[in-house]
């Protein structure tokens, strides 16, 4: 890749990584979009710029099977979970470089163009898979902001394509027959192997776990902006609040101690508050 891509796709992500920050949960990491054309080319807009351009330099470089890019950018039409496919180059690279894990993509075809969204999140935030599969509305509802949000920026990546004419890409009849997003992620919820992979137990109510879990409104002690806790972090600062250690915390909300440990970081950063106990003494009245 050209510096001058390089730089463009540097400008695109700062752009994008707003978006998405706007429009989504703090346990949202970031996203990428890619449209593929009939003649080879694409466009894609990424929140992080250091991914995009070791992906292109993997890709270009032919370090990326057909089945991996069959994967990430041919996918089937419908909804595909990256932990249901953790074997994916393109997924191991993103876990092993960057930390990134537990997204999903949601593929359409359109007369022009295939396009797929994605969103993602850390590698230890496995819970999100069930916000995906439970809240799939809001998934769709997320992608389709993001397209008007970043409507001008697709139309400008529209008029400077990249060329993957070289890539070998598998067939264009590579699709599955038509099924729409509530048939593909009721297949999915009901898998042996997702219930395996995240310990999914069937007595266990995953959407009405997710909508009795309030999340948290706080009034910021200094500069006295509204903020709106993810559900995951609201547990934390309930948890806190309650006086149970990170390790406590993480049992229940089935996270990594260290996980509970780096959203505790990022609410007294984001709060104003230099430890856990200005934490609680500046926002206890705003929850009590």
């Amino acid at each position: 890749m050209t510096a001058g891509i390089l730089k463009q796709y540097a400008n695109n992500a700062t752009f994008v990584k707003e978006i998405i920050t706007s429009l989504a949960s703090n346990d949202i990491a970031g996203l990428f979009y890619t449209r593929i054309y009939p003649d080879g080319t694409i466009i894609n807009l990424a929140s992080d710029a250091n991914w995009t351009e070791f992906y292109f330099n993997q890709l270009y470089n032919g370090l990326y099977q057909n089945k991996d890019i069959t994967d990430q950018l041919f996918v089937y039409l419908g909804i595909s979970l990256w932990e249901l496919n953790s074997s994916n180059k393109i997924w191991q690279d993103a876990k092993q470089y960057f930390g990134y894990g537990n997204g999903v993509n949601i593929s359409e075809h359109h007369n022009d163009y295939r396009e797929i969204f994605s969103i993602y999140s850390t590698i230890d935030n496995h819970q999100l898979n069930h916000f995906y599969i439970n809240q799939i509305d809001v998934v769709k509802k997320i992608k389709q902001s993001f397209l008007s949000h970043a409507s001008d920026l697709i139309q400008q990546s529209e008029q400077a394509r990249l060329s993957l004419k070289h890539v070998v890409f598998p067939s264009k009849n590579l699709t599955k027959p038509a099924c729409n997003f509530v048939d593909e992620v009721t297949l999915v919820k009901h898998s042996f192997e997702f219930q395996n992979k995240m310990n999914y137990m069937p007595e266990y109510d995953t959407k009405k776990a997710l909508l009795s879990s309030k999340r948290i409104y706080l009034i910021h002690k200094e500069t006295g902006r509204s903020l709106y806790l993810s559900p995951q972090r609201s547990q934390c600062m309930r948890s806190l609040l309650a006086g149970k250690s990170t390790k406590e915390s993480a049992k229940p909300m089935r996270l990594a101690t260290k996980t509970v440990e780096h959203y505790l970081q990022i609410l007294r950063k984001e709060l104003g508050c230099s430890s856990s106990k200005d934490l609680i003494l500046s926002y206890i009245n705003q929850l009590a």
